[in-house]
């Protein structure tokens, strides 16, 4: 496994029984980024959700993504009135591909064997879980928890993992999931949206739109952003 350096934890997560880790590109970070996560910390008892912003996908490194500080700065914005939440910069901080493996290890380096850890992922994330690095080792280190919002279905999750699982796994597999609400909200439709000048208000916090308009990310056209109404 790779040692990386680490950047310290908050300390809202440092001193938590249970920590709900979701990582994610945020770009931009969304209302969906915001409101899903919240819902699966309430309903699985999370002291603390952690986010930790991507460098560079491992299955997305032929993009380019908007600058991780500009990203980190809009998720902080996006956050500001939950307290529950943190931001954990380790994977942007180190650069490059990073792996999910990896920084959980790191992760239980720093708050011990005395923390639960969680990890949340999507349930299209569940299906390739079997494709990502040392996926044994990730389940050694948390326990995941799976998003689960409709029309997706646990039969058709089920088959998705039944070439790859055993049946005692996929049996696991099935009481990790947390069942959400739908949102039909993705940052590549954001983006699309800020491009062509439209309102973004239903999609992005306030702040969030402010901020993607005085630094003019997206393409976007300043003006247009800022006559949304969200401001």
């Amino acid at each position: 496994m790779t040692t990386q350096p680490a950047t310290p934890l908050p300390e809202t997560a440092m001193s938590a029984h249970s920590v709900l880790v979701f990582g994610g590109s945020f770009d931009p970070p969304h209302r969906a980024h915001v409101l899903l996560p919240m819902l699966a910390r309430e309903r699985l008892g999370c002291d603390v959700l952690l986010y930790t912003p991507t460098a560079v996908s491992p299955f997305k490194q032929d993009c380019c993504a908007t600058p991780a500080a500009h990203r980190v700065a809009m998720l902080g914005l996006a956050l500001a009135d939950h307290s529950e939440a943190a931001i954990w910069t380790q994977e942007v901080d180190r650069g490059g591909v990073n792996y999910t493996v990896d920084t959980l290890a790191v992760l239980r380096s720093l708050v011990g064997l005395g923390t639960e850890i969680r990890l949340l992922i999507g349930a299209d994330q569940a299906r390739s879980f079997h494709r990502w690095r040392h996926p044994g080792k990730i389940l050694a280190l948390c326990k995941p928890a799976v998003m689960l919002r409709p029309p997706d279905d646990l039969t058709a999750l089920r088959e998705a993992l039944l070439p790859h699982w055993s049946d005692d796994e996929i049996s696991r597999w099935m009481s990790l999931v947390v069942r959400l609400p739908a949102a039909d909200i993705s940052s590549t439709d954001a983006r699309r949206r800020i491009e062509r000048g439209e309102d973004v208000s239903d999609v992005l916090d306030p702040r969030v739109a402010e901020y993607i308009s005085e630094h003019r990310l997206y393409g976007g056209d300043e003006a247009g952003i800022a006559d949304t109404g969200v401001d």
